[in-house]
C-alpha cells in the first residue's frame, strides 16, 4: 500500500537471527506523547490531524481493509512540532481484509478505543474504524478518552452504552460542529457515518470562526514604538514578531487562505526578515520600520490576536549576552509572580488554561491518573546476601565500565545528550542512573547510607567554618497533626545539626559586632538536606551550604533529621518543626529573619514545615529558597518520561526494596501518599511565605515544580520559578557549571534584597542576648577548641579568633563562592502583595547566559 498517510514498507532482510523491515522514518513520534505533552490540541490543530488520519482510513476502506485497533499509539508524525507535515498509521497486527461476505467475530482492539460490537460479539464491519477514529477526535480536544475509569469493566461497560458528555470545563470553547463530528462516529453502528461522508462533514471542511474570536491562531505582538527605541530590547522583541510571522504562515499554508504568489511574497519577506535580525542594532532596519508601519496602518490581513504591553524596563531581569564562537546561549527563566502591576507580562490564556487543567488532578482525594506509583503494591523484601550474589557485583562492574566507554563515545561521535554538556556530565548522569536502576538487587538502604555517609570525611574548603551540635529534642507541646507524636517525646533523644559559615562572613560579624555597629540586621537559614528521606546529611551537604552562607553572608543551620525506613513519616517533619523551634525560642532568633532552604526531599520538607506552621497559625520564616523541590511523590508528570534519559535521578520501581517513597510512608503509604505534608502539590498554598524555586530544564521533577510554582501565583504567594536550561536535579551541586554559580546570585538577591522590600518580611533587629549565643554556639562553647581526632569533621573547625586578618586569601574552589567585590547583577523583584493578593500575573523572561559547561 502507498498513500501519504499509511506507513510504508520499503524494504525486508532476514537473516538466521530474525526478519528486519524498513520502513518510513517519523520522527515526531507517537501522537499520543504528542497529546501527553500538549494535553489537549487546539481545535484547529484537531481538525489537521483527523482529516490526515480519514484520508489513510478511506484509503484503507477502499481496499477493504479494517484496522480495527485504531488508536493514538499506533498514529505516528512527521514532525512533533509542525503537524502539517503529516503522518502516517502504523501498527497493521490487528489489521484484516473484510471478506465478501459476512462480518467479522474476532474479539480485538484497546478498551478505550473498541467500538460497543466488537465488544457484544454481534459481528462489525469497517465502522468499528470510524468508531475508533470519534474516541481519537475526542482525545485530541479535552485531553482524556470519553469512555476512560479506573476500572477497565467500566470503560467497557460506558462503551457499550455509550455513556460520554462533553463536560463545560473542557469544552466550552470548541465549536458544535466539532462536538456534531463526534457524536455522529460515536453512535449506533448502523447510524454511524462512514469515512467519506466523515471527509464532507462540516466540522472537516470549514474553518471554524469560533477559533479566529477564541485566539487559537499564533499570537503576534504588536511592535511598541518604545520598544523599538530602547536598544537593551530590540532584538527580544524582533525574535518574537519573527516566531509569529513564522507560526503565522504556517497556518496560512495548511488552510491555503493565501494564493501560492502571496505565500511565495511572504516567505522572502521572512527570509529577509532573519537576516535583517542579525544586522547591528544601533539603528532601526529598514525591517523594523516596515513592521512597525505594517501594523500601524492596520493593513496586515492575517487572522491574529493583538496585545499590547508596556513593561517598565527598570523591573526587566538584566539579560547578559555571550559571544562566545561567534553564537549565543540562553538559560530560560520561567518566572510566576503574584502581582497587580500592570507592566508585567502575562502568559498566554491558553498555557494558563493548561496548567490549570493540569491541576485538576490534584484536587481531589483520587490517585491521579497519570500516577506512576501503585500504593497497594507489596515491597518485595531485601535478599540476603549470598556468595553468588556477592560474586555478581564483578560483572557489574565491567559493565559499568564499558557503559562509561560508551557515554564517552557517544559525547565524542554523536555529541552530548545536552548540547552545553561536558563529558563529565554526559558521565556522570548515566553512571548514577545506571547503578541505581540496574544493580539495586546489590544494595541495600543501610550500606548505601554508610557509603553516602563517607563523603563527610571529605576536607572542607578553608573558607568555610563548620560547627558540629547536638540538641535535645523536647516536647513543645505542638497543635494540629503533629501533637500525638510530640506527646511521645521524653526529652532525651537527640537531634543534630552544624553551624555553617564563610570565613569573611564570619569575619565581617565580628568586627561589626565588636565596634559597636549593631544596626545591620542578620538573617539565618535553615537548611533541609535531600536524600529521597533515606540517605544524605548535613555532612554531605557542605559543598551546598557553605557556598550558600558566602553568597547569601548569613549563617546557616543545617540540620539532621531521622531518615527512613528507621523513621518513617511524619518523624522527618517533626525534627524539622523541632530545629525551627530551636532557632525562634531557643536562640531567640526573630520567625522574620529565618529564610528556609532545602533541596530535592528536603524542599518537600521544607514545604510541609511551612504549611504545618501556617495551618496552627505559628509565626511564619521570611521565605524559602527551594532547589528542585520534590513535591508529588505520586510521579504523575510527565517529566519523569520526557528527561529520563537525561536526568540522574531514576524513577522508584514499584514493590522494589530501595523505593524511597516505601521507606519514607511504610505502611501508611496508601493512607499518607497524597497527605498536603507529604506530596505538597495536593495542598493549600494560601498564606505561604515568599518563594524562590529554582529547576533544571533536564531533570525529571521539573513539571511538578512548574505546577507548584503556578499554583502558588494563583494563592497569591509571591513565587519565583527558574528552569536552567540543559541543568539536572540539583545541579546546583555541580559547582563546577556556570549555571551554578547563576543560581547562587539568584539566591543572593532574593536574600539581601528581594525579601526586604516586603513589609511583612523585612528581617529584624538581633538582640545582643541572642547573638552572644550564636557566636558562643559556634565557637565551640566556651570559646576553647578541644583536640580533634584527625579525620574527623571537626578536625577542620576554626575559631573566628584563630583568623589571621593579614592572611593571604584562602583557595576557594571555582562556583564555590562569590568573586572579590562581585556585585549583585539581579534586577527581578517579587512584586507581588502577599498581604492583599488581587491578580496573579505570569511573567516569561529568557535570560541571555554563557551556557552551563565545566570550569
Amino acid at each position: 500500500m502507498r498513500h501519504p498517510n499509511v506507513i510504508r514498507l520499503w524494504d525486508f532482510y532476514e537473516t538466521d537471527d530474525g526478519l528486519f523491515i524498513v520502513m518510513d522514518l517519523c520522527p515526531g513520534g507517537e501522537l499520543f506523547d504528542n497529546i501527553v505533552r500538549r494535553v489537549s490540541f487546539k481545535e484547529m490543530d484537531a481538525q489537521i490531524i483527523m482529516r490526515h488520519l480519514l484520508t489513510g482510513v478511506a484509503y484503507l476502506h477502499e481496499r477493504g481493509v479494517v484496522h480495527r485497533d485504531l488508536k493514538p499509539e499506533n498514529i505516528l508524525l512527521y514532525d512533533k512540532d509542525d503537524i502539517s507535515k503529516g503522518m502516517v498509521i502504523s501498527d497493521f497486527g490487528l489489521a484484516k481484509i473484510m471478506p465478501n461476505e459476512g462480518l467479522l467475530l474476532t474479539a480485538c482492539g484497546s478498551p478505550e478505543y473498541v467500538a460497543p460490537e466488537v465488544l457484544l460479539g454481534e459481528g462489525y464491519d469497517m465502522r468499528v474504524d470510524m468508531w475508533s477514529c470519534g474516541v481519537i477526535a475526542f482525545a485530541l480536544l479535552c485531553g482524556y478518552t470519553p469512555f476512560h475509569s479506573p476500572d477497565v469493566h467500566e470503560t467497557l461497560q460506558k462503551a457499550v452504552n455509550m455513556e460520554f458528555e462533553f463536560h463545560p470545563t473542557y469544552w466550552s470553547t470548541q465549536s458544535e460542529e466539532c462536538k456534531d463530528f463526534i457524536c455522529k462516529c460515536l453512535c449506533e453502528k448502523n447510524s454511524r457515518i462512514t469515512c467519506v461522508e466523515a471527509l464532507d462533514h462540516p466540522w472537516l471542511t470549514h474553518l471554524s470562526e469560533k477559533q479566529e474570536k477564541n485566539g487559537l491562531g499564533p499570537d503576534l505582538k504588536r511592535v511598541h514604538p518604545s520598544e523599538l527605541e530602547n536598544k537593551d530590547t530590540r532584538k527580544g522583541t524582533l525574535l518574537v514578531q519573527l516566531e509569529g510571522l513564522e507560526e503565522l504562515q504556517r497556518v496560512r499554508k495548511r488552510m491555503r487562505v493565501l494564493s501560492d504568489d502571496q505565500l511565495d511574497e511572504m516567505d522572502a519577506f521572512i527570509r529577509e526578515f532573519k537576516i535583517q535580525i542579525k544586522s547591528p542594532l544601533g539603528s532601526p532596519t529598514d525591517v523594523e520600520k516596515s513592521i512597525q508601519e505594517e501594523w500601524t496602518s492596520g493593513s496586515h490581513n492575517a487572522s491574529c490576536n493583538v496585545e499590547v504591553h508596556a513593561k517598565d524596563s527598570d523591573k526587566k531581569p538584566r539579560s547578559k549576552e555571550s559571544s562566545e564562537e561567534g553564537g549565543m546561549s540562553y538559560t530560560r527563566h520561567y518566572i510566576r509572580e503574584s502581582s497587580s502591576q500592570q507592566h508585567q507580562i502575562k502568559h498566554t490564556s491558553s498555557t494558563v488554561e493548561a496548567l490549570n487543567k493540569m491541576l485538576e488532578q490534584y484536587g481531589t482525594d483520587t490517585l491521579p491518573t497519570l500516577s506512576r506509583v501503585d500504593p497497594t503494591a507489596d515491597v518485595k523484601p531485601q535478599e540476603t546476601m549470598t556468595f553468588s550474589k556477592a560474586l555478581k557485583a564483578v560483572p557489574a562492574l565491567v559493565s559499568q565500565g564499558f557503559s562509561i566507554g560508551s557515554a564517552i563515545a557517544s559525547h565524542v561521535i554523536y555529541g552530548p545528550p545536552k548540547k552545553s554538556w561536558g563529558v563529565e556530565m554526559s558521565i556522570l548522569t548515566r553512571m548514577i542512573r545506571e547503578i541505581a536502576e540496574r544493580h539495586t538487587s546489590l544494595a541495600t538502604i543501610s550500606g548505601l547510607q554508610r557509603s553516602v555517609e563517607l563523603l563527610r570525611f571529605l576536607p572542607i574548603p578553608e573558607d568555610g567554618l563548620v560547627t558540629p551540635v547536638t540538641f535535645r529534642a523536647k516536647r513543645r507541646n505542638l497543635r494540629g497533626f503533629l501533637a500525638e507524636e510530640d506527646a511521645k517525646e521524653t526529652g532525651k533523644r537527640e537531634l543534630t545539626g552544624e553551624w555553617i559559615v564563610g570565613k569573611q562572613t564570619w569575619r565581617r560579624l565580628q568586627t561589626e559586632w565588636q565596634s559597636g555597629n549593631r544596626t545591620r540586621t542578620e538573617r539565618v537559614i535553615l537548611y533541609i538536606h535531600g536524600g529521597a528521606y533515606f540517605v544524605m546529611s548535613a555532612s554531605t551537604h557542605r559543598p551546598l551550604t557553605i557556598a550558600l552562607s558566602k553568597f547569601c553572608e548569613c549563617r546557616v543551620f543545617s540540620v539532621n533529621y531521622r531518615l527512613a525506613p528507621d523513621t518513617i513519616f511524619p518523624g522527618a517533619l517533626l525534627d524539622a518543626v523541632y530545629a525551627y523551634f530551636r532557632l525562634t525560642e531557643d536562640l531567640h532568633i526573630p520567625p522574620n529573619n529565618i529564610v528556609l532552604a532545602a533541596d530535592s526531599a528536603g524542599g518537600g520538607l521544607a514545604i510541609a514545615l511551612m504549611m504545618y506552621l501556617r495551618d496552627n497559625k505559628y509565626p511564619l520564616p521570611a521565605g524559602a529558597i527551594l532547589m528542585s523541590p520534590w513535591v508529588d511523590l505520586t510521579l504523575s508528570c510527565d517529566s519523569w518520561e520526557t528527561n529520563k534519559e537525561f536526568d540522574y535521578l531514576p524513577r522508584p520501581g514499584a514493590g522494589n526494596h530501595m523505593n524511597p517513597i516505601n521507606a519514607y510512608l511504610g505502611p501508611n503509604m496508601d493512607k499518607y501518599l497524597m497527605h498536603p505534608y507529604v506530596s505538597p502539590l495536593f495542598g493549600d498554598m494560601h498564606g505561604l511565605p515568599p518563594m524562590l524555586i529554582q529547576s533544571g530544564d533536564a531533570e525529571v521533577l521539573r513539571d511538578e515544580a512548574v505546577l507548584f510554582a503556578h499554583k502558588c501565583s494563583l494563592a497569591g504567594v509571591p513565587v519565583r520559578h527558574e528552569i536552567y536550561e540543559d541543568c539536572v536535579h540539583v545541579f546546583q551541586f555541580f559547582l563546577f557549571l556556570e549555571a551554578s554559580r547563576k543560581a547562587f546570585q539568584s539566591m543572593r538577591h532574593f536574600m539581601r534584597t528581594v525579601l526586604d522590600k516586603k513589609q511583612k518580611r523585612r528581617a529584624s533587629l538581633v538582640s545582643e542576648d541572642t547573638r552572644e549565643q550564636l557566636d558562643s554556639e559556634m565557637s565551640g562553647g566556651q570559646g576553647e577548641t578541644a583536640a580533634n581526632e584527625p579525620g574527623s569533621p571537626n578536625a577542620f573547625q576554626h575559631r573566628a579568633e584563630d583568623l589571621d586578618q593579614g592572611d593571604t586569601p584562602h583557595h576557594t574552589l571555582k562556583g564555590l563562592g562569590p568573586n572579590e567585590d562581585e556585585e549583585d547583577d539581579e534586577t527581578w523583584d517579587l512584586d507581588g502583595d502577599d498581604e492583599n493578593p488581587t491578580q496573579v500575573l505570569m511573567e516569561v523572561d529568557d535570560q541571555k547566559e554563557n551556557p552551563t559547561q565545566s570550569s
